[in-house]
């Protein structure tokens, strides 16, 4: 019994959240992307391009900097490696609820035989990072809605000012929880470098939004509202996004955000098809990512020291 158990848990119930995750990734993007692609088929394929790849690179920029901090944790992974480890873990934020990115991570690492929590610590970390590397966008939107955001810029701030007290924080939660701790200090070089990764993450994917925008606009050119409202509306739209942590992914949230935020410098049907074009487009590329992180997803230890 205990060896099918065993095998049960080693090889199907990684297979079923693949399966799951690349599942309901394909739901959201079949939910819209009919409409989405016919809108984007009348839009300039240039500037559609342009979108898709910004895109790609702030999905990258945000690997860059989960590498970094896994790394001043003591998990050292050659990058193909960690490319599988990270994408295809990726692919459970598209399940409901925002645990499952982490949880991959850490049965990953468990098997791979890396630095005890390591890897999870530094999902938990990347994601801090993540939030107040777009903070320091979103403090650009000035007023959405009428709500000042400009305070974001704070926090930022505050993160960088003891880098320390991330690793400190995640050592105690794991003392608590009754998991090994004694994770390394991140240096201030270390969460530096971080931070600039997910600055240019946030920035890279707020571009994405700012080049649909322009394609879907008619001609309109990249005037400061609509840079301010596409990039530090999606920074903004980000975080609200990673707050809720019910939402797939961020899903309903983030979009409504990101509207308001768009409506302020264009005619609310456009903003409302920039946000979803700028949805579908995004999670295609994860799932892509996802397959493709799938065959460098290393099987055994010996590929990681």
């Amino acid at each position: 019994m205990r060896p099918l158990i065993a095998t049960l848990y080693k090889k199907v119930l990684p297979a079923i959240f693949v399966v799951a995750a690349l599942g309901f990734g394909y739901v959201a993007i079949r939910r819209n992307g009919d409409a989405v692609w016919a809108t984007l088929g009348a839009a300039a394929p240039g500037w559609v391009v342009a979108a898709t790849a910004a895109g790609g690179a702030g999905l990258l920029a945000s690997f860059l900097a989960w590498c970094g901090v896994a790394r001043s944790l003591g998990a050292e992974l050659p990058k193909g490696a960690a490319f599988g480890i990270f994408f295809v873990s990726q692919l459970g934020k598209y399940l409901p609820g925002a645990v499952w990115p982490v949880a991959a991570q850490y049965d990953i690492g468990r098997r791979l035989g890396t630095r005890p929590n390591a890897l999870p610590s530094a999902g938990l970390i990347t994601l801090g990072f993540g939030v107040a590397g777009a903070c320091s966008l979103a403090a650009g939107a000035g007023n959405v809605v009428g709500v000042p955001v400009w305070w974001l810029v704070l926090i930022p701030v505050i993160v960088l000012s003891r880098p320390s007290a991330l690793t400190d924080a995640m050592n105690s939660i794991l003392t608590r929880l009754g998991r090994q701790s004694g994770l390394p200090t991140m240096t201030v070089r270390q969460a530096w470098r971080a931070m600039g990764w997910s600055v240019a993450s946030a920035a890279l994917l707020g571009l994405q939004v700012l080049m649909i925008s322009i394609a879907m606009s008619e001609g309109r050119g990249a005037d400061e509202d609509l840079i301010r409202a596409a990039v530090a509306g999606f920074a903004l739209a980000l975080v609200a996004g990673i707050i809720a942590v019910p939402a797939p992914a961020g899903v309903g949230v983030r979009d409504g955000v990101l509207v308001a935020a768009l409506a302020e410098s264009m005619p609310m049907p456009s903003a409302l098809a920039a946000a979803v074009a700028a949805r579908v487009l995004l999670t295609a590329t994860d799932v892509l990512f996802g397959i493709i992180a799938l065959s460098w997803l290393p099987r055994r230890s010996s590929t990681i020291r």
